[in-house]
Parts: structure tokens; C-alpha cells; sequence
């Protein structure tokens, strides 16, 4: 039986409904039931029955997650990785004790689109912002847009540049202004740096 199976029995385990252990995992909860028959399957038993208050294990249920629990800890423990203990995850899953980062959506969800929501950012954050961002930031600072591409694994430069660079406004500013100028043969004095 693969991790990833004991892990989604842990999950529903803890969250106790298919949705939440599937946004815990960012995976969806028809995922986490697909992976949940599927150690049923295996073992030929039902681990969960339907409550009012969610999921709850069978007595081979119990079994089951003690089982699960462990495996899944001796894994994580003999992983080689490079991180060397728990805390050196940003955003450490709860659900597995910190022996594993959370997953990205969950991060979004708990972590990313709060802190948002409290800076007052009312657009949608979303890990695609962060790649328009770090693009439009490798431009304006001066690098090379084949650069740029390949840092963002594009295939195209028109991707990069079209879709995901875009020009502060105070660049568009300073652009338009030096035509203007140039149109009316106006000089500005040059800055000087202190």
C-alpha cells in the first residue's frame, strides 16, 4: 500500500468529512475516496462508517490507523531529504506532526489568503500572482529576458513577456514622459545620486 493511501486514511481520520482531509491533502475529496476505497480494497474490510458527525472508523478501522500512523512516521523518519528536523518547514503540516510541509493550496487557503485579506488586498491571491511578480521584478531590474524565460520555464519568450511581465506604473510614467520631451524638446535635469 502506498503512502499516499495511508496518508488520505490519516487525513479523514482527523478532519473526519472527505473535504476537509482532501483540502488538508490539496487533493479533492473524491480523491481522498478514491484512495480510501482503495485501502478497503485492499484489505477487504470497511476502515469508516458514515456518522452525523462525519467519519469514523470500524473496529479494523482502528487497527488499520495505528498501523498507518506508524508506517507513515517510519517513512518520513528514514526519507533522506534536506531538511534535518520539522522545524525547518515554513509551513508544517499539523496533521503528520510537522514531518512534512503543508500542502500548497492548504497553505493558500490558511496562511496566504488571510494574510492578505488582512493587508486589505482585495484581489485573489493565488500561487500564479507570485509568478507574475517574480517576472515582472527579473525585468525591471535589469535582466536579460532569455534570462528571465528561462527562470520561468517558459518555452515561448512571447509568454513571458506578453502574459506575465507587466510594467510598473511609474516606468510607463517615466516611458511616456521622455517621448513627450522628445516631442517637445524639453530637458530634464539629470538625478543626482547622494
Amino acid at each position: 500500500m502506498t503512502i499516499d493511501v495511508l496518508v488520505a486514511v490519516i487525513a479523514l481520520v482527523e478532519r473526519r468529512t472527505y473535504a476537509l482531509a482532501g483540502e488538508e491533502l490539496s487533493l479533492s475529496a473524491s480523491a481522498v475516496h478514491k484512495r480510501v476505497r482503495t485501502a478497503e480494497g485492499l484489505l477487504g474490510q470497511r476502515l469508516f462508517i458514515g456518522t452525523n458527525e462525519g467519519m469514523s472508523l470500524t473496529k479494523e478501522g482502528k487497527v488499520f490507523y495505528a498501523d498507518a500512523v506508524r508506517t507513515v512516521e517510519q517513512a518520513l523518519l528514514a526519507e533522506e531529504r534536506m531538511y534535518a528536523s520539522d522545524v525547518d518547514w515554513v509551513f508544517a503540516s499539523e496533521l503528520l506532526f510537522g514531518k512534512i510541509p503543508i500542502w500548497s493550496n492548504a497553505s493558500l487557503q490558511k496562511v496566504l489568503r488571510p494574510a492578505a485579506r488582512r493587508a486589505r488586498i482585495m484581489k485573489l491571491i493565488g500561487w500564479h500572482t507570485f509568478r507574475h511578480t517574480y517576472s515582472t521584478m527579473l525585468t525591471e531590474h535589469g535582466n536579460d529576458v532569455k534570462v528571465v524565460q528561462e527562470l520561468m520555464r517558459h518555452a515561448k519568450l512571447s509568454t513571458t513577456m506578453e502574459i506575465y511581465t507587466h510594467p510598473r506604473m511609474e516606468k510607463k510614467r517615466e516611458a511616456q514622459s521622455k517621448v513627450v520631451d522628445m516631442l517637445f524638446g524639453r530637458q530634464r535635469p539629470e538625478a543626482v545620486a547622494l
